[in-house]
This record gives C-alpha cells, sequence and structure tokens, in this order.
C-alpha cells in the first residue's frame, strides 16, 4: 500500500511535469531516520537513490540544507555533486570560503565553555561543536524532567549570550552565531536557480522556515506530526523515499518525452 494519497500524488504528478525544478529537503528525520547516536545516522537507500536520479535529470536541481556541519552531512549523506549540500543551517557551503576562525574564536569559546559546564551535570546529554555554534542534545536523557531542565538552563545562560542565535529542534537546541537559516539558505537557490516550482521536505521546526520561503507554485511536505505550513504530509522517511522515487520515475519520463534539442542537460556554473 502507497503511502501517497490523491493530493499529493497530484502535486508530485505536477512537479514532475514542470520545466526547471528543484527538489529541496532536510536531511535527518527526512532522508535518514532519527537515530540515538547523530554519528551513526545514515542517508535512507530508496531516498538517495531517487536524489541521484533527480540530479542527473535535466533542469533538476537538487539541494540538501541541514543543520549538520558541511563535511559531516557529506560523510553521513553519501550524496554529492550535483546534489549540492548546505550545511550548518544555511552558514556552510561547498566552495565557499568560511569565516575566519579568529573573527569569532571569542564568543565560540565562551558559548562552549559555558555549555559544558551546564551539561556536565546530567548523564545522557550529547554537545555537538559545529563551526559557528555548537547543539546540545537530549534525545538520550532517560530522565524527561532532567532532559526539559537541560534545555531550560542552556536557553537562559548560553542562549542569552551576546550574539547567539538559539534554534530549537526536536530534542535539541542549537547555538549559532550565524545570521543564516533553512529558509533564506533555500530562497537564495531559488532565486539564484529561478526555477518554475520547488519541492521541499522537512519534519523538524528548524525546516518551518524553509516552507515559509516556498512560493504559491512550490510544494511543501511536512514528515511527521506537528504544526507545519506545509501543504502535504507524510508519516515518516520510508514514505519520503516513496514521493522522491514517484517524482523521479514521472520526471524521468517527463525529460525523456521533450524534444531532443532541448532534453540535454545544461551546464551549471
Amino acid at each position: 500500500m502507497t503511502s501517497i494519497d490523491a493530493a499529493l500524488h497530484a502535486a508530485v504528478s505536477r512537479l514532475a511535469e514542470t520545466p526547471t525544478l528543484v527538489v529541496a529537503s532536510d536531511f535527518d528525520g527526512t532522508l535518514s531516520p532519527i537515530v540515538d547516536d547523530p554519528h551513526a545516522a545514515a542517508g535512507f537507500p530508496p531516498c538517495v537513490a531517487a536524489l541521484r536520479t533527480l540530479a542527473s535529470l535535466a533542469d533538476t536541481h537538487v539541494v540538501i540544507i541541514s543543520g549538520r556541519e558541511l563535511a559531516v552531512l557529506h560523510r553521513i549523506s553519501g550524496l554529492g555533486p550535483p546534489v549540492e549540500l548546505i550545511g550548518s543551517h544555511g552558514a556552510e557551503r561547498a566552495g565557499a570560503a568560511p569565516a575566519p576562525r579568529s573573527s569569532h574564536a571569542a564568543p565560540l569559546d565562551e558559548l562552549m565553555a559555558t555549555l559544558a559546564e551546564i551539561i556536565g551535570r546530567t548523564e545522557g546529554v550529547l554537545l555537538e561543536p559545529k563551526p559557528t555554534g555548537a547543539a546540545v542534545h537530549v534525545r538520550n536523557v532517560a530522565d524527561r524532567a532532567a532532559a526539559a531542565a537541560v534545555v531550560a538552563a542552556v536557553r537562559a545562560g548560553p542562549g542569552r549570550l551576546p550574539g547567539v542565535r538559539t534554534i530549537l529542534g526536536k530534542e535539541v537546541v542549537e547555538f549559532t552565531i550565524a545570521t543564516e537559516s533553512k529558509g533564506s539558505a533555500l530562497a537564495e537557490r531559488i532565486a539564484s536557480l529561478m526555477p518554475d516550482a520547488t519541492l521541499f521536505v522537512g519534519d523538524d521546526v528548524t525546516d518551518e522556515d524553509a516552507f515559509a520561503a516556498l512560493g504559491p507554485d512550490d510544494v511543501g511536505i511536512k514528515v511527521g506530526a506537528g504544526r507545519s505550513l506545509a501543504g502535504y504530509r507524510v508519516a515518516d522517511v520510508p514514505a519520503v523515499g516513496e514521493v522522491l522515487a514517484l517524482l523521479a520515475d514521472l520526471r524521468s519520463g517527463a525529460v525523456e518525452r521533450r524534444p531532443p534539442a532541448i532534453r540535454q542537460r545544461p551546464c551549471r556554473e
């Protein structure tokens, strides 16, 4: 039985026929099941295969926008060019020179020291350093009251440091000195690539900024429960795989039906 209802099937079918398409997605919880150890995450094979097919098609741009550090995203996703990877909620892009460490060493050092002092009191909390900040994961804290206390403490302490922005996610609180978001990253790619339509798939609170960046001809798909700006919803990562596989199959056929003169994939700068 398919996880794709009639309305979503119709939306995917429309996207498949659009002349120029951007297929964008979050990674964790969308293309990869959530796991207890973030370092053990991996791209769900049907999702990865469908995205590779889509990225090989003419006038089809595939973009992954994640809160993960770019180098880590590249390693765990199993994806690379022509799929475009954007890390750290839009702050890291392949080919873009990172800001010099010296330009933000002091606020980062203060942030990490303060976070380490707070989370060292609670078993199961994971502190994940990132190029522009850090993430505090509480998924593995058995005592849920203690997990909530950690979240409150880091928001009240490190979250109030000058120049530090707090990003709330599922069982994670991220702190960053960068100003980019998934929404600003997606909006920039849309402005640059000028597609006729865009698909964005995401599961977390941080993905709502990307859904907000979509236009009336675009399609947003929320994975799992919770309020969302997305117009469509699927249950889980395997369902995302079904949607992407359907889009890849339909768009492959649509590209093949184009006149040979415009079927060839254009060069991209």
